[in-house]
């Protein structure tokens, strides 16, 4: 790592006001297909950079998921209060399966749920390091927040995450008013990594008929393991928080065969019938290797008929929505999946 106090620097630059980092950067903003990069984002990247003091093949998951952890530590929101959270151990394809459950206000009336799936690149991320991102979503949403523990690789190979999160999307719905939810109201949701969940259990969900989700909110979604697009030759090498080296080390902790990566449960993108899916709110971020997939995913939603909100942050990198603290962007977004879903459910 970097010596201790050049990183504390750059970290209170990262959470002073904007123009620190545009002064910092002056004369050097990445310029790139037409974008600029955001000057925090810049900073935020630099000084995550600076954490890993080894290359991704050297780096073990536990270490990965420790620095990842050390991320939200560093940029991550502080927690809004929440009238109950609770975590209930659920059945699981696999066993025991724990849910994470965000009450967001006392009511007499049933409230809508939302279930999220967190990102990580099916390696990383947990329940506590999304405990910020999912107590903000349950506020802006008015809803009750349904989070699953599911399986990480390698531990829990392919298609290990996909099954724990169909299965705890199934119970939230058939045991909603056990916890104060309707389950008449249902959306999902997830950023990255749970983006890739999302898209798959609303896509299995719609083929089997059950449970009825009305709604859809994928972040910056990983939906084609093939990396072939034009933002992954643009910035897959730039050091932008992911890149293709990162994301080659998650298949090779997921898949147990390279083949499984070109399946439709594990790349959504490649599903050709889109139509009769939930509505969706896609967000991708300009500087963001996974952004052409986003752009593509929304266009053949609309294509299908499917309605469709879409929005990218210009000079975002990935990431940023749970690095709130630091990146305005990040807490705008978060609202504005609360009010979507808010629209969405009725709520």
């Amino acid at each position: 790592m970097a010596n201790t106090a050049w990183f504390n620097t750059r970290v209170a630059m990262a959470r002073a006001p904007l123009p620190v980092a545009s002064l910092l950067y002056a004369g050097r903003r990445l310029h790139e297909d037409g974008l600029v990069l955001d000057a925090n984002a810049q900073l935020v990247c630099d000084t995550i950079n600076s954490l890993r003091t080894k290359t991704i093949w050297e780096t073990s998951p536990e270490l990965a998921r420790r620095q990842f952890e050390r991320v939200i530590d560093l940029f991550g929101q502080p927690p809004h209060p929440m009238e109950n959270v609770e975590d209930r151990t659920i059945a699981g394809p696999a066993g025991e399966l724990t849910v994470r459950l965000y009450t967001p206000v006392r009511s007499d009336a049933p409230l809508p749920v939302f279930v999220y799936y967190h990102g990580g690149g099916f390696v990383q991320g947990s329940l506590g390091a999304y405990d910020g991102t999912c107590r903000h979503l349950a506020a802006a949403s008015g809803a009750i927040v349904v989070v699953p523990n599911y399986r990480l690789a390698p531990e829990g190979k392919f298609p290990a995450a996909v099954e724990d999160c169909l299965a705890a999307t199934k119970w939230a719905a058939e045991n909603a008013t056990s916890f104060g939810g309707d389950p008449g109201r249902l959306a999902v949701g997830g950023d990255s990594a749970g983006g890739n969940l999302t898209a798959v259990v609303t896509q299995e969900c719609r083929d089997a008929g059950d449970p009825d989700i009305s709604f859809q909110v994928l972040i910056y979604p990983m939906l084609n393991w093939s990396c072939a697009t034009k933002s992954f030759k643009l910035f897959g090498a730039a050091g932008l928080f992911l890149t293709r080296e990162r994301i080659e080390w998650y298949a090779q902790h997921l898949f147990t065969e390279k083949s499984e990566a070109e399946t439709v449960r594990a790349s959504p993108g490649k599903c050709e019938n889109l139509a009769g899916l939930p509505p969706a709110l896609i967000v991708t971020a300009g500087f963001d290797p996974l952004r052409d997939e986003g752009r593509d995913y929304a266009a053949r939603l609309k294509k299908a008929e499917v309605p469709v909100e879409f929005t990218e942050y210009e000079g975002m990198v990935h990431g940023f929505a749970f690095m709130a603290d630091v990146f305005p962007e990040g807490k705008s977004l978060l609202d504005r999946m609360g009010r979507a879903a808010k629209t969405a459910l009725g709520s």
